[in-house]
């Protein structure tokens, strides 16, 4: 299927004849990432959910990973702030909670704002959760910008499955954790955690696959050769595991999950295999969080960026596994590299955020050994590290990272790098929290969800960055 989109942001239009593989989209050359600047802004709607703590935090926009669908021009991003209203109190610590949902946005006509995708009334998405225990994920608000965060809400990671489904990373079932910051706080804990399917046609949840996490189901990628899905269950509890009678031997670690995108088990896609990421079996401790996957078709083999241990916290990894050998190849060490983002760019290359830099790592030398390039930016110290979410844009040949910098009061600011030539080109305003970034080829413009900062005072949006 092939067709030409014209789509419009404010003094932006551009006409592109689309393929099914957006590899086919090639370059455009002259494009310059000095260019780039804010030329739209969709307001999703800010919505006020409070968790009852002893100080009260209420957050008015929260999501997670989002992406680009370029062929029907959807922006999608998993979001917990909206959704249909829920009942749940959580014993009356939450107000305002809401069933969470995949938002969508129509590239070709943003103007009318969001829709959403919602799962079945019955089998709602875990939403904000309020859990403020420091010892097992909880992050306590800094700001009205800044919310708490923890490791029982969802949905979290979103990825694209043969253009037609998005899978979505979500906690585990509706419980009410203590706060005495103990694992006896997770007792009843049902440790269901699950990626869920949506239609991108009809836009409806189509199967919702228990991963038997404790903790969230988060981020993924798609090996489309082999039609094998990579998601990650990075936070779970071993002191958790040994209480909960829910909680299985897979629980003792972090571990990802490999699925069947074809074969489907009981009404279900089919579980692969579950690898704990233990240290053993030529595995890494992950007891500091699995971060983004990516995959290479020229290798056949995924890369997972390990944000160091708690050993080793200043040093990353790049686990290379083997999909259909269901094993880890190698684990390339990544020195003064705890990556969060991780996207593939051009010739074999991953774009890593790693805090105070951003590093490419190639791995075009056989695909299971890299070298890593450093990327500096020109004002030194200036990036906490915090850099987050990266993407690749195949249409104008540049990657987007959101990074946290110290210079503008805690926001997410964007940062965009020369694919090829690998030199960064230019930093523009972002918001606090604008973890997120997703990139659209076919108007070379990337995506970042926001509160306040670049939407303005008291207003929820999607930011978009693109060649006036």
């Amino acid at each position: 299927m092939t067709g030409t989109r014209q789509r419009i942001y404010g003094t932006l239009a551009v006409a592109w004849t689309v393929g099914i593989a957006v590899a086919g989209l090639g370059f455009i050359s002259g494009a310059r990432a000095a260019d780039y600047s804010l030329v739209n802004t969709v307001n999703v709607g800010a919505h006020a959910i409070t968790c009852n703590f002893a100080t009260p935090d209420t957050s008015f926009f929260t999501f997670d990973i989002s992406l680009v669908e370029p062929e029907t021009g959807k922006y999608l991003l998993a979001d917990s702030s909206h959704g249909s209203p829920s009942s749940d109190t959580q014993g009356g610590l939450l107000t305002g909670a809401t069933d969470g949902d995949v938002l969508v946005i129509d590239i070709n006509n943003p103007g009318v704002g969001p829709t959403f995708m919602l799962p079945p009334g019955g089998d709602p998405f875990a939403g904000r959760r309020c859990d403020d225990n420091t010892n097992f994920g909880g992050v306590p608000a800094t700001s009205p910008t800044s919310p708490s965060r923890n490791e029982i809400s969802g949905p979290n990671g979103a990825l694209l499955v043969n253009d037609t489904e998005v899978w979505v990373g979500d906690g585990p079932s509706r419980f009410v954790p203590g706060q005495t910051n103990s694992a006896t706080d997770y007792i009843t804990d049902p440790c269901d955690s699950s990626v869920r399917v949506f239609s991108l046609l009809s836009g409806k949840q189509t199967d919702h696959i228990n991963l038997h996490g404790c903790f969230r189901t988060d981020e993924g990628t798609f090996d489309p050769v082999d039609q094998v899905v990579l998601i990650a269950n990075p936070t779970e509890q071993p002191s958790v595991a040994a209480i909960d009678p829910y909680a299985r031997t897979i629980n003792n670690s972090a571990y990802i999950s490999l699925i069947s995108a074809r074969d489907v088990v009981d009404g279900h896609h089919k579980i692969l295999a579950q690898i704990p990421f233990d240290g053993l079996s030529g595995t890494i401790k992950a007891d500091a969080g699995i971060e983004q996957a990516a995959y290479l078709r020229e290798t056949g083999y995924f890369y997972i960026a390990i944000p160091g241990t708690a050993e080793d916290p200043a040093d990353g990894w790049m686990v290379v596994l083997d999909p259909l050998q269901q094993k880890v190849l190698n684990n390339i060490k990544l020195p003064n590299c705890a990556p969060s983002g991780n996207s593939l760019g051009p010739k074999a290359t991953l774009m890593l955020g790693c805090g105070d830099y951003v590093f490419v790592i190639d791995v075009s030398s056989g695909g299971t050994t890299g070298r890593l390039i450093q990327i500096p930016f020109p004002i030194t110290g200036e990036f906490a590290p915090a850099c987050d979410e990266t993407t690749y844009d195949i249409g104008s040949d540049h990657w987007g990272s959101a990074c946290l910098t110290t210079t503008s009061h805690g926001a997410f600011d964007l940062l965009v790098v020369d694919g090829h030539s690998r030199a960064f080109n230019v930093e523009l305003p972002g918001a606090p929290g604008a973890h997120s970034v997703a990139a659209d080829p076919v108007t070379q413009s990337f995506w970042l969800p926001a509160y306040q900062g670049i939407c303005g005072t008291n207003t929820a949006c999607v930011a978009v960055y693109g060649f006036q």
